[in-house]
């Protein structure tokens, strides 16, 4: 015989539960969401620049209405997310950055992956361009000429705002 949980317990118990439905229903549909755009999209760096974007946003909403599930919608949850709000912000001042640099990456179209760029002091051929990093295969340095210098470099996105981005392969495609 299963005996009935007390109040307090059960409304915990049913809040975990709505909470493992959600975070369920969160990677489902970021998988699916990845699939229609791998479906959509032909180019390769669109695809992987807009899945991570969108797996980003899924999961943020997704955490959104798990603290919904816990804090409720009154007055404690707009609390909670303001204080919350206030201190991430003045803590992740360069990750904040970092994303508004990402965002002019992208919809600026200053370069995408397999450009050849220089980035403040680092010039190379572009890896990869994430929320808050672009990765870029260093050349020339300390090897002469456009040589690969074998080091791989990140730079911060927020860079794009305080230093010139010079991309050689923008209009055209061979140096």
């Amino acid at each position: 015989m299963v005996l009935p949980l007390p109040q307090p317990y059960a409304s915990i118990v049913l809040k975990l539960l709505f909470s493992l439905l959600v975070l369920v229903f969160t990677v489902f549909a970021n998988r699916i969401l990845r699939n229609v755009l791998k479906a959509r999209i032909k180019d390769a760096t669109h695809v992987h620049t807009l899945s991570m974007l969108v797996r980003n946003l899924v999961f943020i909403i997704g955490s959104v209405i798990i603290l919904l599930i816990w804090l409720g919608m009154g007055s404690n949850f707009t609390v909670a997310m303001g204080v919350l709000g206030a201190g991430i912000a003045f803590a992740s001042q360069e990750v904040i950055g970092s994303f508004a640099g990402f965002i002019n990456i992208v919809t600026g179209n200053l370069f995408r992956i397999g450009d050849r760029v220089r980035i403040g002091e680092v010039t190379g051929d572009v890896l990869d361009v994430s929320i808050l990093r672009t990765t870029v295969m260093e050349i020339g340095e300390w090897v002469q000429a456009d040589q690969y210098t074998g080091r791989i470099v990140t730079v911060a996105n927020r860079t794009v705002f305080s230093d010139p981005v010079f991309n050689y392969t923008a209009r055209w495609p061979y140096l």
